[in-house]
């Protein structure tokens, strides 16, 4: 059993048929399958399959073995085959678990943790309930709180310059083709300053400027869905020079090798490998452009210049219903963060309604344009990625149980607990320690909680039973047969004390005091008063030392303690 199971843990779908332990591998298994079934045959003859006293299906141990080796059989008989065979093969994995039936001390143990299943069910309902508990306050605290700029250089954030927003060099504003090439920031930081520059530094086709009417004026960052299926019913469609088609064919897949980017390689590629190229390109793309276009001139009317550059313009052309249109303005209008400060003083002015159009441009064409405000939206005008700081997230309740089962294990708490202590809000860039007093506490109680309370908690709950299976007389279930023969015959034998030191009459005068001395109270105080205070000594020792004279002190005091030990 055990050498089968190194060999299935060995093998793996890929490896090569061909190769020396592939083939072992492969050939063990017909020997076990053979050996397995064998032993199966002799304990049906020796044992009976139903109605003996000791039947084969009696036994729960017998039935586990019985399902794996009939597995492992058909698995070898029908190789190759798919569909409901295909998921008959993973009972193969209860393979190990023979072992136990082999083994009387781990089916104890098996047996033990069985009886307390329901225990443990009861126990992990409300392990559950408070689980949530935790996930619902981390949602409301940490929903969309956890992200940041990922950018190679410096970026001009809302700290640094209040009511900042980039300046964009867009395309023709004439012409739908240039979105394809998205924008450039118009300029550059200069220490904690941005310069502009006249789009200099930009593509010749991008030099018209644009920048967003206020800071919580949505910019999207418009990309391709390769999960849209072309002339899905009911489903935006971007048009095919954006958004090409899926690939169709093996031929069209695009090379992964080193040389994929050589000229050699590019004059000799086929027409197929180039139409995937282009589609991956496609794919992969991340286009910062305005929502609508629209923005404020410098008398602060509203005004849309670039809406034809737009990313509602560009993927979602063929424009949307008037039930879907008349739900993003209400949308846009009672939003949480965008416009919020635009439209507080006035929603008749020109900036709320630049902002709304911009909302509303991005919520028509929401499964293609992405809109970011404040930080975000500075992050990727500048050339950055606003992404999750961690891998987890707490956007959603599911999200945040998932996050926090997983820390619970004390896998990454500590990442996930600095990240939300760095949080500070929407679209925000995290500052160091800007919440630390509101979520260091909220980790560090529900880790003592998680990790320390509930596991400790289902360690006592199988304990327990133990002890109510002990106190019922049910030996049988926790411990072997050999346990119990051997409890039964302590019983017939007297009890037996034992004794440090033995004829201590006959030692000599010497001996004898130096024993009563160290079994002395005195001495044993005494012994403990030393451990406290060398314990306390080395406790002080700091690096560098901040008094002159206390390294002589801490040389003194260890020779001293260690001389008292020495002695002791």
């Amino acid at each position: 059993i055990l050498v089968s199971c190194i060999g299935m843990a060995s093998d793996t779908p890929l490896a090569d048929p061909k190769a020396t332990l592939t083939q072992i591998i492969r050939g063990g298994d017909y020997v076990f399958a053979v050996l397995f079934g064998a032993e199966m045959i002799i304990k049906l003859v020796a044992f009976g399959l139903i109605f003996s006293e000791n039947a084969y299906l009696k036994d729960g141990w017998n039935i586990l073995d019985g399902v794996v080796v009939i597995v492992s059989i058909v698995d070898l008989a029908v190789a190759g085959g798919g569909g409901f065979l295909k998921g008959v093969r993973i009972l193969r994995a209860f393979r190990p678990l023979r072992i136990i039936s082999r083994n009387q001390n781990l089916r104890v143990v098996a047996q033990t943790i069985f009886a307390s299943l329901q225990d443990l069910l009861s126990l992990m309902v409300v392990a559950a309930l408070f689980l949530l508990i935790f996930a619902l306050f981390a949602c409301s605290f940490l929903s969309g709180r956890m992200y940041h700029c990922s950018t190679e250089t410096s970026v001009l954030l809302l700290r640094d310059q209040a009511d900042f927003r980039t300046p964009l060099c867009l395309g023709p504003l004439e012409n739908l083709g240039s979105v394809v090439s998205g924008s450039c920031a118009n300029g550059a930081l200069n220490g904690q300053a941005w310069q502009e520059n006249s789009c200099v530094n930009c593509h010749s086709t991008l030099n018209v400027s644009w920048a967003r009417a206020t800071v919580d004026t949505p910019i999207c960052v418009g990309r391709c869905d390769p999960s849209i299926v072309p002339e899905e019913v009911g489903r935006q469609q971007p048009p095919e020079w954006l958004c090409p088609k899926p690939l169709t064919s093996v031929q069209q897949l695009p090379s992964v090798c080193d040389n994929r980017d050589s000229a050699e390689y590019l004059s000799n590629i086929t027409s197929d490998e180039l139409q995937g190229r282009e589609y991956m390109q496609a794919m992969s793309r991340m286009l910062v452009i305005p929502c609508g276009g629209s923005t404020v001139n410098a008398s602060g009317g509203f005004v849309e210049p670039g809406a034809v550059v737009s990313c509602r313009e560009a993927f979602c052309s063929e424009g949307v219903s008037s039930e879907v249109a008349q739900q993003c303005r209400v949308n846009c209008q009672g939003h949480p963060f965008f416009c919020k400060e635009s439209c507080e003083a006035d929603e008749q002015s020109g900036t709320c309604q630049s902002c709304r159009r911009e909302c509303e441009a991005a919520c028509e064409c929401s499964n293609f344009c992405e809109p970011l405000i404040k930080d975000a939206a500075l992050c990727v005008e500048q050339g950055g990625r606003w992404q999750q700081a961690l891998s987890q997230d707490f956007d959603n309740v599911f999200s945040s149980m998932l996050t926090l089962f997983e820390i619970s294990s004390t896998e990454g708490w500590a990442d996930v607990m600095y990240a939300a202590c760095d949080s500070v809000g929407h679209f925000i860039e995290p500052i160091r320690n800007y919440s630390e007093w509101m979520f260091a506490p909220f980790f560090v109680v529900y880790m003592i909680f998680s990790n320390m309370f509930i596991i400790n908690l289902s360690v006592g709950v199988i304990v327990d039973k133990f002890m109510d299976l002990k106190q019922s007389g049910k030996r049988d279930v926790i411990l072997t047969s050999a346990q119990v023969k051997w409890l039964d015959s302590q019983k017939l034998l007297s009890r037996t004390r034992f004794f440090d030191v033995q004829d201590l009459d006959m030692m000599p005068s010497l001996q004898r005091k130096a024993y009563d001395i160290i079994s002395s109270f005195r001495f044993t105080t005494f012994i403990m008063v030393a451990i406290a205070l060398n314990s306390a000594l080395m406790a002080m020792q700091t690096f560098p030392s901040q008094i002159e004279w206390w390294a002589d002190v801490m040389y003194v005091g260890k020779r001293v303690f260690s001389g008292i030990f020495t002695l002791e």
